[in-house]
């Protein structure tokens, strides 16, 4: 039977375990996790068969790494000093793919870089879900085509994935908008909603939908975050300067009284929204 590894069993590796399970993939999946307590969770709900250690990874046919981004980068560089089968296939499940190719490299084409589009603002074990890979977006990002990223796409195919090829530079410009951002602005908003707060923290109890919904990413672990904005730094910050320049606009137009500017931006962003429902 094929054996896969899945290094850090949460949310997401835990959704993988899952997913593969449910969908009865033949595939006998050995844990990894510093976490006893995620291991015993994949025990219990028969996501994994084993736990393990790294020291087992020469007996495998797929190594997925699930851990945040800098233990990725740590184990990839422990994997490439390893003996591992000539045919293995190593893969990642990070949100940045530019250092992680880097390192992921050494092992030549047994490496595809890769990220599910998938995941919530909650961590751990206890958020995964066997839905949540199914009919996902998910991007591989090859600095050149291999065998290695078809066995991995061969070996999802029941999980009905949608499949994005792109470069690891060009994956980490687009989630700089679609990810990065978004999760800085939220943050951003509760610190500074916190601060004006702070004589009447009751005055939270007040919020409806619009704040709620808006810092919900908040809630996010910090250590994945500082991780990810440290490995995407360039790309981060060309948008957060992108952003603070539309804020600018935006304030001067209500400094100035300019309705029309304001109802325009507005609109701007309406119509960018109501793309996304199409």
């Amino acid at each position: 039977m094929t054996q896969l590894m899945i290094v850090g069993l949460g949310e997401m590796g835990g959704s993988l375990a899952a997913s593969l399970k449910a969908k009865k993939v033949a595939v006998d999946i050995t844990g990894v996790d510093q976490n006893q307590q995620s291991l015993t969770v994949g025990l219990s709900k028969g996501w994994i068969d084993q736990a393990g250690t790294l020291a087992d990874a020469s007996e495998m046919d797929f190594i997925v790494l699930a851990t945040p981004v800098t233990i990725i980068r740590q184990t990839l560089a422990q994997l490439a000093k390893q003996p591992l089968k000539s045919t293995v296939v190593v893969t990642d499940l990070g949100s940045t793919k530019g250092q992680i190719t880097q390192i992921g490299d050494q092992l030549g084409a047994r490496f595809i870089g890769g990220h599910p589009m998938i995941g919530s603002q909650k961590a751990g074990i206890e958020a995964a879900d066997a839905k949540l890979l199914v009919g996902c977006q998910y991007f591989l990002t090859p600095t050149t085509p291999t065998v290695a990223m078809v066995k991995w796409q061969t070996l999802l195919t029941p999980l009905q994935i949608s499949w994005h090829i792109m470069s690891p530079a060009n994956h980490d410009q687009m989630m700089a908008t679609l990810s990065d951002l978004p999760h800085v602005v939220a943050a951003t908003l509760a610190v500074t909603a916190s601060e004006t707060f702070q004589d009447d923290a009751s005055k939270f109890k007040l919020a409806a939908g619009g704040f709620k919904d808006t810092t919900r990413i908040g809630a996010a672990d910090p250590t994945m975050w500082r991780d990810i904005l440290l490995s995407n730094q360039e790309s981060t910050l060309a948008e957060i300067d992108h952003f603070q320049t539309k804020l600018a606009k935006l304030r001067e137009a209500i400094a100035a009284n300019d309705g029309q500017a304001i109802m325009d931006y507005f609109k701007q962003g309406q119509a960018v929204h109501n793309k996304l429902k199409e």
